[in-house]
């Protein structure tokens, strides 16, 4: 170990006035000195004192100023960073949920409409392309919508709008092509959910980013493109019966929870009915699910891979399914499901069905055929 310089007397106790010695040092000072002593008893006693005490007293106040100051230098540093992915992301920002509770006359000029006004974005949902103006590139030939695409005058549910055409007939079954969205509509973009609280409101040309939900009886979308937000376009709630919805694209799937929907001419994904259902000339990605104990079902002229109709927890009656393109149909099993009706469809798959009761009260398969040869095809 090697020997530091030995201080003075004096420099010590200069030291030891300046410093506030611990309480400890007098009994450490005795132990060393008892021991050079034992060592040497003719040898000087100087002590030197540890090398951290001769050291520059430390300034905590400029460290602590530092540390804090490193602190917001870095809070500051991720805050630029959010800041400059938000400006440099793709994705237009969310809007909060809108909720359609009265006339929106600054974004709906025509008497009977309601709509939600913003700047038209160029991605599109249902699987078509549309122009910077917002407009559906859709073929020809598949429906009408107002003048120059505008929106026009809302009349009955059941009926066109005043100034519009019903579609013409459509040539084919339905495809992702000929249904929804008409050509050359121009839709106002929507970004986020959109839930709609007034009775009998009429909701026509907007792309919506987000959920759909209705919550007042008698409304109407119509000409709407919903990318549905986790997977649900259109959520129909108990108290919103004779939901109508025409000439739309709705990307998700759709739950109806009150009685009587109507569907015409749109596209869609998975759809869980229940009482009061109608469906028309619409092109189904997902299947069309009946629930247990419902009634009073038409399904005319679809194209739809599964019809399931569901009876674990009760009868389901009055179902009529014609005129479709068909994968196959799960029919009800349960004593007290009557009045099934299955009638000139085309079926993709052999076979066609899967728990016919010809025996059933009301059961009727007629007039069906196989794709594959065109012959007549039985359960």
């Amino acid at each position: 170990m090697t020997r530091r310089t030995p201080i003075g007397e004096d420099e010590l106790r200069a030291l030891f006035a300046e410093i506030e010695p611990p309480s400890t040092l007098d009994r450490w000072r005795d132990r060393v000195t008892e021991e050079l002593v034992a060592e040497d008893p003719d040898a000087p006693v100087c002590l030197p004192l540890p090398e951290r005490l001769l050291r520059e007293p430390r300034k905590p106040r400029r460290r602590a100023f530092a540390v804090a100051a490193a602190g917001i230098a870095v809070v500051v540093g991720l805050a630029g960073v959010v800041v400059a992915n938000r400006f440099l992301s793709d994705d237009p920002p969310a809007d909060p949920p809108t909720i359609i509770d009265g006339p929106d006359r600054s974004a709906a000029p025509n008497r009977g409409e309601e709509s939600t006004s913003r700047s038209p974005a160029p991605p599109t949902s249902g699987g078509h392309r549309t122009s910077p103006g917002g407009q559906s590139k859709r073929p020809t030939g598949t429906g009408l919508g107002g003048a120059g695409g505008q929106p026009t005058a809302a009349g009955p549910a059941d009926e066109p709008p005043a100034g519009e055409s019903p579609p013409p007939r459509m040539v084919g079954y339905p495809t992702a092509a000929n249904a929804g969205v008409p050509v050359d509509t121009n839709l106002r973009a929507h970004n986020g959910d959109l839930r709609v609280t007034t009775p009998g409101a009429v909701i026509t040309n907007l792309r919506i980013t987000g959920t759909v939900v209705v919550e007042a009886p008698d409304v109407t979308l119509r000409r709407v493109s919903v990318s549905g937000r986790d997977g649900l376009a259109v959520r129909q709630a108990a108290g919103a019966p004779r939901l109508t919805i025409e000439l739309s694209d709705l990307a998700g799937a759709m739950v109806q929870e009150a009685a009587g929907l109507t569907l015409r001419r749109c596209t869609t994904g998975r759809l869980a009915g229940r009482d009061g259902l109608t469906v028309v000339d619409t092109y189904f990605s997902g299947p069309l699910e009946v629930s247990s104990g419902t009634t009073h079902v038409v399904a005319r002229h679809n194209t739809v891979g599964r019809v399931v109709l569901g009876d674990a927890n009760g009868p389901v009656a009055d179902v009529t399914i014609e005129d479709s393109d068909l994968g196959m149909v799960a029919a009800p099993t349960e004593p007290g499901s009557r009045d099934i009706r299955v009638r000139r469809n085309v079926f993709r798959e052999d076979p066609p069905s899967t728990g016919w009761n010809d025996q059933g009260p009301g059961f009727v398969w007629t007039g069906n055929t196989s794709r594959a040869t065109g012959a007549p095809i039985e359960p």
